[in-house]
């Protein structure tokens, strides 16, 4: 015998009945409620508040119905969730194992004779689901357990609809009936839920097999719709509860039982027996995202388990790479986000471009072990975007914030084999930018600033970009943050505010150091003097304020298109991130740009002439140029104006959409934030389908460039040669590619949409080779190979002086220029992608250079020993070079048309090419190249010693 409880149930009824009114709906007051302690009191604290909370709450021992009931108030107490492991088998789905008679009926009931017979049809689907297993021997089988009275009682209802919970007792298959001795095929009985006040039961038979209509049946039951019932629920579990959770993966569980009520009851009926309570439905979501994550229904959730667990799952095998357990952090991505971005790589090559941000809020906090409670958890992601696509190549959720950690993130992709891009873009939160700049350029983001500015300054640049990889920030980012300085934060007058605002954007829209040096400057001219009479005086600017800041006025007027771009994107940069954008940190001091920038604020401060107190500058504002110093000692990262080409601003928003579109769709109805195994579970889940629809975009995108490639081109004339030598023009800036519509012409000029040609020798003549049919070049689309080209140039740029070997040095100006030198490695390049193919390429083409040669040098003595100049008399240099360019257009034609193009894409990515790894200039190379230039030089020479005769 138990002891005696310290509260009886009279005493606690009498309590409920005294505060009734708190407890007429089950919407009870929060714990944190004063009732539950003046309760404890009124029990002379014989119980704390939090056990009369919970017994209330829990209905236990039915205290609080039978409390409602005295007091005459019908609402029910809310049931519990209920886990499938505690529903019981003998008063569920249990199907007694013990043989029973034919005609057994459950005690207390009424004579089967007396019940009503109704017919039923079960579908061939819905028997296919209850039928026994063949596998078995018994004679005697049994309809399978947990799903067969959840199908019956569904199909009952949907045809009669009683308002009947029924519960399966037992039932029996007999495969061997004979029917001539009024055997049956199938018999089950199933009794209501509501035992004490309707105690109906359910009795069905079978007498033919199945067929392709389904199974007929004989339902006996007592017609109970006419009666009141009590509100009873079917318990959901078995293949049901199962098949509800799948439904529930992908709409909310509120969402989800409306639908139920919307098309399974109409007004004037009660609830349906299989609709449940939402936290039913949220208790069936959680098992399956435990099964997902193979934990059992019950287990309590331990998050490093979970996640050690799914890096060996065979569903997520070599997909998470790294785990942390005393700090949290999961290093993770696919093997199809590996090969789709080193596809993007190797097709945008110079306009591959990366995006690096995070964002917080999406993973819970949770105990990582005792007493330890993890940091904030934030998702950092790598994404790419392709014609419109943004997909994540790779991800990270980490608690751990630093640059260092950052690095090591990024280091173990480069050696999972993830190539480098050739733009990085992020935020001006210096741990990403830092180590980004570690990782693909082995260097400090100090040393890269300094490198930018060194070549962007240097008068001759030896190499075509100042590093290999170029980090820039993204510039509504920067914007966001000026518009947050306290300096102009607290302005009274907005034009003041707005005014700064646009010189800092004029600053971005700059192209050039020389640029960004008279902007920079004019606005320390109009922020640092007081008097706008001020004159100021320095080697490039003679100025006063005021009309420094009219010139600075114009600027803004003529690029007010790109301005209110960069303002837009500002504004909604704004919304998605809200007031989470992180203040400014200061970067390393001491740079280049800093003492160069400091030397350009000196020079603003020196005036020639001070102006009188009457003219007082109204945007005088020295905490402005304080802050802006800050900034303009790293332009390089957030300007255009120290990297190559003309680039436009740059910007992460298909970043922010990304993770837009992850809280919206990907997580559409999951409630963020959420346990971390759900969260890396599901993200890889939607990483599959985004990696699929790019790798079907890249696939088309060399398609079309291959097909693109083979059309003909007209053939270029004599009349064109001649139109295109006097009316030149330079092929256009490399520009960066914003527009998805742009690549493809982009592409086009770069080389990368030009087929092979290769040349084969005619058979009918014995002259020099002819390209093959329907592949027609003209001397542009083939400025690598056109060697030919270089005696045209002498009199502009070699006969001025004798060559030198150390003149074929190349430089990014020569190439904007049109001045061309033959380059041996690309020479090297060609040859061998041709060889592979097995074309014969080499001796061809050299063979057509050494004619080539030979011509010039027939054509030269031809225009010096013409009868035009019967007494020798000296020809000059224009007249000379005029006639011998006039003679040799005229073989030119056919000499280009040999030469190949640049070759398109191929599925061969290009580490797999054998030049690759070639050294620039070998001693074979340089040998050739030599050879070529000594007999031009030999030419030149030769034709001034006829003139000096």
């Amino acid at each position: 015998m138990g002891r005696k409880p310290n509260v009886t149930q009279e005493e606690i009824i009498k309590l409920i009945e005294k505060y009734i009114d708190h407890f007429t709906t089950n919407n009870f007051p929060p714990f944190s409620d004063k009732l539950w302690t003046q309760m404890s009191q009124d029990l002379d604290g014989k119980w704390l508040p939090c056990t009369v909370y919970t017994h209330v709450r829990s209905n236990k021992r039915g205290d609080l119905l039978q409390a409602r009931r005295n007091q005459r108030i019908l609402t029910s107490p809310k049931l519990n969730p209920v886990l499938i492991e505690d529903i019981s088998e003998s008063d569920e789905e249990g199907d007694s194992d013990t043989d029973v008679d034919d005609d057994y009926i459950p005690k207390g009931q009424h004579d089967e004779e007396k019940l009503e017979t109704f017919d039923l049809l079960i579908s061939s689907a819905e028997w296919t689901l209850i039928k026994p297993d063949d596998s078995t021997d018994n004679l005697k089988r049994r309809l399978r357990k947990k799903t067969w009275a959840a199908v019956i009682t569904r199909a009952f209802w949907n045809r009669y609809n009683f308002n009947c919970a029924f519960l399966a007792k037992w039932s029996r298959v007999c495969p061997d009936f004979e029917p001539e001795k009024n055997e049956y095929f199938l018999k089950f009985v199933a009794y209501c839920k509501d035992g004490q006040n309707c105690k109906n039961i359910m009795i069905g038979t079978a007498y033919e097999k199945s067929n392709d209509k389904g199974l007929r049946l004989l339902i006996k039951t007592r017609d109970t719709r006419r009666e009141y019932h009590k509100e009873v629920k079917r318990s959901l579990n078995g293949a049901e509860r199962k098949q509800v959770g799948s439904k529930l993966q992908k709409q909310s569980a509120a969402n989800y039982r409306e639908e139920l009520l919307k098309d399974n009851m109409e007004f004037g009926q009660d609830v349906p027996h299989f609709v449940q309570e939402n936290h039913i439905y949220r208790q069936v979501r959680m098992e399956i995202y435990k099964e997902k994550a193979g934990m059992k229904p019950n287990e309590k959730l331990d998050v490093i388990k979970a996640l050690q667990k799914l890096a060996i799952d065979p569903r997520y095998i070599n997909n998470i790479h790294n785990i942390g357990s005393i700090r949290l952090y999961v290093w993770y991505c696919t093997q199809e986000q590996l090969h789709v971005f080193k596809e993007y790589v190797r097709v945008l090559k110079e306009t591959s471009q990366i995006s690096i941000d995070a964002t917080g809020r999406v993973i819970k906090e949770f105990e990582i072990f005792p007493g330890k409670i993890t940091g904030h958890i934030f998702l950092y992601t790598v994404t790419i975007n392709f014609e419109g696509k943004t997909i994540c190549v790779y991800q990270m959720v980490s608690e751990i914030q630093t640059q260092e950690f950052i690095e090591d993130w990024l280091k173990f992709w480069m050696r999972l084999d993830a190539p480098a891009p050739s733009e990085s873009l992020s935020d001006y939160e210096r741990a990403i930018p830092m180590s980004c700049c570690l990782t693909f350029n082995n260097m400090s983001l100090k040393d890269y600033v300094n490198t930018c500015f060194l070549w962007a300054t240097a008068e001759k640049k030896r190499k075509h970009r100042p590093a290999k990889i170029l980090i820039r920030i993204d510039d509504a980012h920067l914007m966001a943050l000026v518009s947050k300085w306290k300096c102009l934060k607290h302005k009274d007058h907005p034009y003041i505010k707005n005014f700064f605002l646009c010189c800092v954007a004029l600053l971005v829209d700059t192209q050039s150091v020389q640029e960004f040096q008279r902007i920079f400057l004019l606005i320390c001219i109009v922020a640092l003097q007081p008097y706008e009479d001020t004159e100021v005086s320095i080697s490039s600017i003679q100025t006063t304020v005021l009309d420094a800041r009219k010139e600075l006025e114009q600027f803004i007027s003529v690029r007010k298109v790109s301005i209110d771009d960069l303002e837009a994107s500002v504004t909604c940069y704004q919304e998605i991130k809200g007031d989470t954008i992180p203040s400014f940190e200061e970067g390393e001091s001491g740079t280049l740009t800093h003492q160069w920038i400091k030397k350009l604020i000196k020079l603003a401060k020196t005036s020639t002439f001070k102006g009188s107190e009457v003219s007082v500058n109204a945007f005088y504002l020295s905490d402005y140029i304080k802050e802006l110093e800050r900034i303009a000692k790293e332009f390089p990262l957030w300007t255009a104006a120290a990297i190559p080409g003309n680039k436009n601003h740059a910007s992460t928003a298909y970043q922010e959409g990304y993770f837009a579109h992850m809280r919206r769709r990907i997580f559409e109805f999951t409630n963020l934030p959420c346990s971390a195994p759900r969260f890396v579970v599901e993200h890889l889940d939607s990483l599959k389908n985004g990696s699929n629809l790019l790798a079907a975009k890249l696939k088309h995108f060399n398609h079309q460039q291959k097909q693109f490639s083979l059309l003909p081109q007209q053939e270029e004339t004599l009349e064109d040669n001649t139109n295109e030598t006097n009316n030149s023009k330079p092929p256009p800036k490399e520009a960066h590619v914003t527009d998805d519509s742009d690549v493809l012409a982009y592409e086009k000029w770069k080389g990368l949409k030009n087929e092979q040609i290769f040349i084969v020798n005619n058979e009918n003549s014995d002259e020099e080779p002819v390209v093959k049919d329907n592949f027609k070049v003209t001397t542009e689309q083939s400025p690598i190979h056109d060697i030919s080209s270089l005696p045209s140039e002498i009199p502009d740029y070699e006969a001025q002086k004798p060559f030198s070997p150390l003149q074929q040095e190349e430089t990014v100006e020569d190439h904007t220029d049109g001045k061309r030198i033959h380059n041996t490695s690309s020479l090297l390049s060609q040859i061998l992608d041709y060889e592979a193919q097995k074309n014969n390429f080499v001796d061809d083409n050299f063979n057509l250079i050494v004619n080539e040669t030979a011509n010039r040098k027939v054509i030269e003595d031809k225009v010096t020993n013409c009868k035009e100049n019967p007494f020798d008399i000296p020809i000059s240099d224009s007249e000379k070079y005029k006639k011998l360019n006039l003679e040799t257009s005229k073989t030119k034609s056919l000499s280009y048309t040999t030469f190949c193009r640049h070759p398109g894409h191929t599925s061969i990515p290009l580490t797999d090419h054998t030049y690759a790894t070639v050294p620039i200039s070998t001693d074979e190379e340089i040998a050739l190249e030599n050879n070529q230039i000594k007999t031009i030089a030999e030419i030149v020479e030769e034709g001034k010693k006829r003139r000096t005769r």
